[in-house]
């Protein structure tokens, strides 16, 4: 392992809602075979609450693998049939495939400000991005969007926790204490990383009209975080923060020293 303190500090960052706007692919997605089955009547309200508690059953299991958006779509269509409200079941069920594959095969948008603030900052950090999801479709919108270039390693994983964090932060010989984590989730960004005693940002994605269902009621355990709305204001907190530490860590050690030579001979009184 590296020792710690000979690199620069890491910053750890997040892919979906964070750097792209994957939530819009899938409201996209949602909304066409929303209005499919509206076109066929059923109202909107109750596809649209039928379709959340069904992907929030699978996300139980599947969890957040792209192709779970679709074999929602897959499961409310099939009760649908199961309980007789489909007069011709083969219609749709090719269509409500090719709309399942939207979130899977599209490239979500980059959210205003992500390269800026990523070219800004990579002076000065080492930049890591740690994305959960398929390895195919994650790097697909990475590579796409050229969003490689800016970081010294980029990982795929299936799940984000304090144990995931911990030992990624040692692995690249930096502290927790040290490092920074951003993102857009409570539950898998914030809440990890305020755990172990990183320093995070919690920026707050707004979608015009979607929002994770998954995430509601979610709360940040301790108080000791920062917030953004926008990207463009990531930078400037980084930076003010380590500023701000670091005069004082500079004030302590100077102050230390001055002490050690109280008496010596070369020693000159700063009164």
């Amino acid at each position: 392992m590296a020792h710690v303190g000979r690199h620069k500090p890491l910053i750890i960052f997040d892919l979906d809602d964070t750097l792209v706007d994957t939530s819009e692919l899938y409201w996209q997605a949602k909304t066409v075979f929303i209005a499919l089955l509206h076109k066929y009547g059923f109202s909107e309200e109750y596809i649209e609450n039928y379709f959340e508690q069904q992907d929030t059953a699978n996300m139980v299991t599947l969890g957040f693998h792209p192709s779970r958006y679709g074999k929602t779509m897959k499961d409310v269509y099939a009760n649908l049939i199961k309980a007789g409200k489909v007069k011709h079941p083969q219609l749709l069920q090719d269509i409500i495939t090719e709309i399942g594959e939207l979130v899977v095969k599209g490239v979500p948008e980059l959210i205003e400000g992500a390269v800026n603030m990523l070219k800004t900052l990579q002076t000065d950090y080492r930049l890591t991005l740690i994305t959960r999801g398929v390895e195919e479709v994650q790097f697909r919108k990475i590579y796409t969007h050229k969003l490689n270039i800016y970081f010294k390693d980029i990982r795929v994983v299936s799940r984000k926790d304090t144990e995931l964090f911990r030992n990624y932060i040692y692995e690249f010989g930096s502290t927790p204490e040290t490092t920074w984590i951003v993102g857009d989730s409570i539950r898998s960004e914030i809440n990890p990383g305020l755990e172990i005693n990183a320093k995070c940002i919690h920026y707050i994605y707004k979608h015009v009209h979607y929002t994770w269902t998954q995430e509601h009621n979610m709360k940040i355990n301790k108080s000791n975080y920062y917030k953004c709305n926008s990207l463009s204001e990531v930078a400037s907190i980084i930076r003010l923060h380590d500023n701000v530490t670091n005069q004082s860590q500079i004030k302590q050690k100077t102050q230390s020293v001055y002490k050690r030579l109280e008496g010596h001979p070369i020693y000159i009184s700063r009164k």
